[in-house]
């Protein structure tokens, strides 16, 4: 019962800050309930010989918006007792997702900005090599032209665009078809990633099937994971052109630093676990991050060395006539004379903004999943009520 009264106070903050965006000072008091409840439940199950310990959900949801050092002191000593109590990964997390939450209110305290929670962190630009497009749909016939072997957050976004315009078709893009399209997109990949490499001949005309499977019907794929799979794609449409987008290397590695680390991996998959396609997403990004070791040594955070290591590795294994290089900022020439196309008349070249597009797709899933929460602990704490009161 007392959990249940803490799931309803943190359902109120959650209405009220999400939804209604009030202040933050007006949702003191359901703090404070939210505390207390917690409290009483920690003394029931003492009581009562229990383990518990209940979930983590409404303290971290009180917790993002307590503003006394007293409030954080008793929400973080909670979820310290969860954890040792339990061992469980998801208390850790949460606090450690709190604290940095206090940090950064407390640096703009007296600014007059009362963001949320999820304003204030950076954490849910982990969906990288989200892109924020629409889900394209394959175009029986069309014939697959070029393998896009350019790394995320190299202008990947405005590539895609581009290649569709000059090819007059569907553009396979990675992580927008993972994301956006139905759950067996995003299933085969992480099947293709997790036995990845090949261990033999089967394998990898196993392999080779899946990705078949995925990007028959498109004129060209770009983005993760195809970059990470150029070697299988040249040996399925040996007539493609090999594309990688380049960027400055340093600027790259500060691009990619802006990704959440792998602490808040709980918080997504909880987040994201009501979501059809998205429920799958942490372990899609696990296995983008095994293969990312496996080819470059590296997981998180990745530096410059990687995308020198990806680079050399086009140049060593892609035959010479096959292979070019271009940076978006250089607009159509470059793209269309590799393509070997006119350029277009009184089109500009496409200008997409992937970290824009990025983070606004990310807030737009994390909300999506954050409102389906909201509606199932209101109706178990609707149940909850009426048989217990």
């Amino acid at each position: 019962m007392h959990m249940v009264r803490a799931l309803g106070s943190a359902l109120v903050i959650f209405f009220y800050r999400r939804i209604r965006n009030v202040n933050p000072l007006v949702l003191q008091d359901s703090v404070n309930d939210v505390i207390e409840y917690l409290h009483s439940f920690d003394d029931a199950l003492e009581q009562h010989g229990l383990l518990g310990p209940g979930t983590a959900w409404p303290a971290f949801i009180a917790g993002a918006e307590a503003m006394s050092v007293r409030q954080r002191q008793h929400i973080s000593a909670w979820l310290d007792k969860g954890f040792s109590k339990s061992g469980f990964e998801s208390y850790r997390v949460t606090k450690d997702v709190l604290v940095e939450v206090w940090r950064r209110r407390d640096e703009a305290e007296g600014s007059g900005d009362c963001s949320t929670w999820m304003d204030r962190l950076s954490l849910f630009c982990l969906l990288l090599f989200i892109m924020g497009q629409q889900y394209s749909h394959p175009k029986s016939g069309a014939k697959l032209q070029v393998i896009g072997a350019g790394l995320p957050r190299t202008g990947t976004a405005s590539f895609s665009r581009a290649l569709e315009i000059l090819l007059d078709g569907p553009v396979y893009h990675g992580g927008t078809q993972s994301t956006l399209g139905p759950e067996a997109e995003i299933k085969t990949w992480i099947k293709v990633l997790n036995q990845w490499p090949p261990k033999d001949e089967t394998s990898r005309r196993a392999n080779l099937d899946l990705i078949k499977s995925r990007t028959d019907g498109f004129v060209a794929i770009t983005d993760s994971p195809g970059c990470g799979l150029v070697s299988e794609l040249m040996s399925l449409y040996p007539d493609a052109k090999v594309i990688c987008t380049v960027r400055d290397p340093d600027a790259w590695q500060r691009s990619m630093e802006a990704v959440g680390n792998a602490s808040t991996r709980w918080f997504l998959r909880f987040v994201l676990f009501p979501l059809p396609t998205m429920r799958f997403f942490v372990d899609y990004i696990d296995a983008l991050r095994r293969q990312w070791l496996i080819m470059y040594g590296e997981r998180e955070p990745v530096t410059s060395k990687v995308y020198h290591q990806h680079v050399t590795w086009l140049k060593e294994n892609v035959p010479k006539d096959r292979l070019v290089f271009v940076d978006v900022k250089d607009g159509w020439e470059p793209l269309c004379r590799a393509l070997d196309l006119p350029v277009p008349n009184d089109v500009p070249f496409p200008r997409i903004n992937d970290s824009q597009a990025i983070e606004s797709f990310a807030k737009w899933h994390v909300n999506r999943g954050l409102m389906r929460w909201l509606g199932i602990f209101a109706v178990v704490g609707a149940s909850a009520w009426a048989v217990l009161r």
